[in-house]
C-alpha cells in the first residue's frame, strides 16, 4: 500500500483508537465553553460507547499525583469492571502507568 493511499483506508475498529488526554479534575475546571458537568457526560458517553463497540480506549494523566490531580471520578467509574462497562482498563496491569502493550497484533502494514 502506497504512502499515499493509507489514508484513503476506511476506518475501522482494528485501526483507529480513542484517546482521552488529560481528564483531570484540575484541567477540567479551566474549561469555560460547555458547563463542567456536561463535558463529563460527554466524556464518560464517548469511553462508554467506544468499548461498546470495540474500539480501543486509551486514557491519558499528566501530573497526577500533583498539580492537576485524579482523572475525574465519573470517568473512572464509567472504566472499572463492574461498572456495567465491558471494558476493564483501570485493572489491566500497565494500563494506569503508560507502559500497557497494544493489544493488536501488527497487520503488517508500514
Amino acid at each position: 500500500m502506497s504512502e499515499h493511499s493509507k489514508f484513503l483506508e476506511p476506518i475501522t475498529r482494528e485501526n483507529v483508537a480513542v484517546v482521552l488526554v488529560d481528564h483531570q479534575v484540575g484541567l477540567l475546571s479551566g474549561v469555560r465553553d460547555i458547563p463542567l458537568g456536561e463535558l463529563k457526560q460527554n466524556v464518560v458517553a464517548l469511553a462508554r460507547g467506544a468499548t461498546v463497540l470495540g474500539i480501543p480506549l486509551v486514557v491519558t494523566t499528566t501530573a497526577a499525583d500533583s498539580m492537576w490531580g485524579p482523572t475525574a471520578a465519573e470517568l473512572v467509574q464509567a472504566l472499572r469492571p463492574d461498572s456495567g462497562s465491558s471494558t476493564a482498563a483501570l485493572s489491566t496491569p500497565g494500563m494506569t502507568t503508560g507502559s500497557a502493550k497494544p493489544s493488536r497484533p501488527p497487520t503488517g502494514r508500514s
